[in-house]
């Protein structure tokens, strides 16, 4: 029979076997991280998370090259995660971006201008949660029409039926501003992307359709089955109308730049931009920023327009700069005007 140990012999050990574990000194072991390969402490990797992205409408200019530039970032940025949202356009994105619905968009250098003023389309409502981080390309002002219709200027557009991409678009901003000015009472004035555009010239529901951007997608995908002719704003038509909105500039798309167009085209344009929230990391901007230029090579292989971007394009900008691209600049040595510095 297995006798039992008295209750206070196996206290009494149990208080000698403490004391002695005291008496060593040593604590429980700790899980150490292992070193770095190269004896340095290896750094902390931040996780960005994702980001909603304000692009265009499907088949636009800015939709093309927003999903270009954030396909890229999210090869080269670590943890970035975009998601692309299609828009309605330039004046769209201002709004999402003022409401929290983006964290990024593309716009153009007036309608920032005029949703930070609360200016004309943004008329009493100040958008001030937007901070530019770089100037892309300039987007031309083009209209397009089947060869065969007759039109060949802004004043044919005189009872036509024509379609200026989507409402809010900076397209239709400007196209609408330009039938003011001038006095041109289209018809019918439709807006619908451009992919459908196209779709409803080819059926003759639809005599002309304005778009923006350089080398424009829909009008190189029309240029390809149909004979097409494509205008802007002419030399004189131009300066009378920049006269008005100093923030246009004349520009000429060159000859040949569209199937079976022989000529250069004269119009008006301006820069797009690409617009963050004010409270993105400083470290994410700055990285987004540095790589648009780095990167811009492999991301004209999508969008050709990347080839015309640089550094120094961002002096053409009306509001002001995320600290984080702000940084960026000033490690390059270009000058930033009063407008454009940081506020934050």
């Amino acid at each position: 029979m297995r006798k039992k140990l008295p209750l206070f012999l196996l206290v009494l050990g149990l208080i000698l076997a403490l004391a002695l574990a005291g008496c060593t000194g040593k604590e429980p072991a700790k899980q150490e991280e292992p070193p770095a390969a190269n004896g340095e402490a290896q750094e902390e990797k931040v996780d960005w998370g994702r980001f909603s992205i304000g692009s265009s409408s499907i088949g636009s200019a800015s939709y093309t090259k927003t999903v270009a530039w954030a396909n890229h970032m999210a090869e080269v940025v670590p943890t970035f995660s975009p998601i692309i949202e299609a828009t309605a356009g330039s004046v769209a994105n201002v709004q999402l971006l003022e409401s929290g619905d983006v964290k990024i968009s593309q716009t153009m250098t007036n309608i920032a201008y005029e949703g930070w003023h609360g200016e004309g389309w943004a008329e009493g409502k100040k958008h001030q949660k937007m901070r530019v981080i770089t100037a892309l390309d300039p987007f031309a002002l083009q209209f397009y029409a089947l060869e065969d219709s007759g039109i060949k200027s802004i004043y044919d557009l005189e009872g036509k039926h024509v379609n200026l991409s989507r409402a809010g678009s900076g397209t239709d901003n400007w196209a609408r501003r330009i039938f003011e000015e001038f006095g041109i009472k289209p018809a019918k004035i439709s807006n619908v992307n451009p992919g459908e555009a196209n779709d409803l010239m080819r059926d003759g529901m639809l005599d002309v359709a304005a778009c923006m951007g350089s080398v424009h997608p829909s009008i190189v995908e029309m240029s390809v089955s149909k004979k097409v002719r494509v205008f802007g704003l002419s030399g004189a038509e131009a300066e009378e109308f920049s006269e008005k909105h100093p923030e246009l500039y004349q520009l000429t798309i060159p000859a040949n730049s569209y199937k079976g167009i022989d000529y250069p085209i004269e119009t008006l344009g301006e820069y797009d931009l690409m617009i963050v929230d004010k409270d993105l990391p400083e470290e994410l901007v700055y990285q987004l920023t540095k790589n648009t230029y780095d990167g811009k090579e492999k991301m004209a292989a999508a969008y050709e327009g990347f080839q015309a971007i640089s550094p120094e394009g961002i002096t053409l900008a009306r509001i002001p700069l995320h600290k984080g691209a702000y940084k960026y600049y000033k490690e390059l040595g270009i000058d930033i005007h009063d407008e454009l510095k940081p506020i934050d």
